[in-house]
């Protein structure tokens, strides 16, 4: 939290702790909604109502964030428990999908555009359930950038910059889901991929935007599947409205992820 957030709830940054600078993207914003003669719409209660919007461009806020353990006066943290079953959802997520997915590889992960599937090892290849989920869950991500679903370019080899940019798409989106869900996210399954970000994001620092819009419209899909298909008591997503059209622009160690681009294997 900021120095500012710290405050406002009774703690105290300590004394001679250095922050560190992050950055908020705003991806969606509030507005009111208005009836037939345009004056805001109020509620039962009297309150406004408002509505949940698609920005065209993220709004971009820096801060200086510093970590709990640098901060006193803070109550322990609560850890929520979900009222679901993480992997049962994220079963769920790939069944509704409807995508076949075969466990034919030894050590290799990868969606096919060509075939429309996703190819991964055998379950117990995995070091735990929730490695096995975010790696099907990050591939169909790539899964979403099939001309009948969200359109993106997949059509990139190996080592270029729009195969970094569609893993940097797809890395982030893991992300969200897998903080949606509640299975976790492991970055160190994706450090062959960071050297590449960094020259993407060197040579246009503007693409880390792009990236995580196209990365929220495709978390928004996936998410989207179980409300589409599969009607439970699972958590209830806010519906957002989109303003814009999608631009086309023994354990063992855990499975390599690789693209498949046009059929093509590394």
């Amino acid at each position: 939290m900021t120095y500012r957030q710290a405050q406002g709830v009774g703690a105290q940054v300590r004394r001679g702790e250095k922050g560190t600078l992050v950055q908020y993207w705003k991806l969606t914003d509030r507005i009111p909604v208005k009836d037939e003669r345009g004056q805001p719409l109020k509620d039962a209660e009297g309150n406004t109502v408002y509505r949940s919007v698609q920005l065209e461009k993220p709004k971009v806020f820096s801060a200086v964030a510093f970590d709990a353990e640098q901060i006193d006066g803070l109550p322990p943290l609560q850890h929520k428990t979900p009222d679901w079953d993480p992997h049962e959802r994220a079963k769920a997520l790939l069944k509704a999908s409807g995508v076949e997915i075969r466990h034919d590889q030894a050590d290799r992960a990868f969606y096919r555009p060509a075939t429309d599937r996703i190819h991964l090892p055998t379950r117990d290849s995995f070091k735990s359930a929730d490695t096995y989920y975010a790696t099907a869950l990050h591939e169909l991500g790539h899964w979403t950038g099939h001309p009948s679903r969200l359109d993106r370019d997949l059509a990139h080899p190996f080592g270029s910059v729009g195969y970094a940019k569609e893993e940097l798409r797809a890395e982030i989106a893991s992300l969200m889901i897998g903080d949606q869900l509640g299975i976790g996210h492991d970055p160190g399954q994706h450090a062959a991929y960071v050297k590449s970000w960094i020259q993407v994001l060197k040579e246009d620092p503007k693409e880390i935007l792009r990236a995580s819009r196209d990365a929220d419209k495709i978390t928004g899909y996936v998410l989207g599947l179980e409300k589409e298909r599969l009607p439970t008591n699972m958590e209830k997503l806010p519906q957002v409205e989109r303003l814009a059209a999608p631009e086309k622009v023994e354990r063992q160690p855990a499975p390599q992820r690789v693209r498949v681009a046009g059929g093509r294997e590394r």
